[in-house]
C-alpha cells in the first residue's frame, strides 16, 4: 500500500500528487469528496484543490471499508459518528457483521479512523 508515502508531509498536495503518492485515482478522490467521504478541501488561489496529508489515514480506512463491502452510505454514517468525536466501533462491527466479505475477519481498535492489517487479508476497520 502507498498509504505510507504522506506520513511526515507538512504541506498541503494538490489532488494529482495525493492521487499519485496514495494509489487513489483523481477521479476517485473527486467521488468520495462528493459522497461526502472526504472533506472537501481548500482551494488554492489558483482554484485546484488542496488536500492535508490527515486525509490519508480516512482514505485507507475508505479503501478497507470498501474492501469488505461496506457501501458508500455505510462509510459515510459511519464517519460522521467518527467525525462527532463518538469512536464508532460498535457501529462498524454492526455493518461488517452482515457482510459475508468480512467473516474471518480481525478487527483492531484504535483512536482514529486507520488500517491495521492483520494476517486476514481485509481487517482492521477502526
Amino acid at each position: 500500500m502507498k498509504y505510507a508515502l504522506m506520513s511526515g508531509i507538512g504541506a498541503d498536495v494538490n489532488i494529482g500528487e495525493l492521487a499519485r503518492r496514495t494509489g487513489v485515482a483523481s477521479t476517485a478522490l473527486r467521488y468520495y469528496e462528493k459522497a461526502g467521504l472526504l472533506p472537501e478541501p481548500r482551494r488554492s488561489s489558483s482554484g485546484y484543490r488542496a488536500y492535508e496529508p490527515e486525509v490519508v489515514p480516512r482514505l485507507a480506512f475508505i479503501r478497507a471499508a470498501q474492501a469488505v463491502g461496506l457501501s458508500v452510505a455505510e462509510i459515510r454514517e459511519i464517519i460522521a459518528i467518527r467525525d462527532g468525536g463518538a469512536p464508532p466501533c460498535a457501529h462498524v462491527l454492526a455493518f461488517v457483521e452482515r457482510h459475508p466479505r468480512t467473516s474471518g475477519c480481525v478487527f483492531a481498535s484504535s483512536g482514529g479512523l486507520s488500517v491495521s492489517w492483520t494476517t486476514s487479508p481485509v481487517a482492521g476497520l477502526l
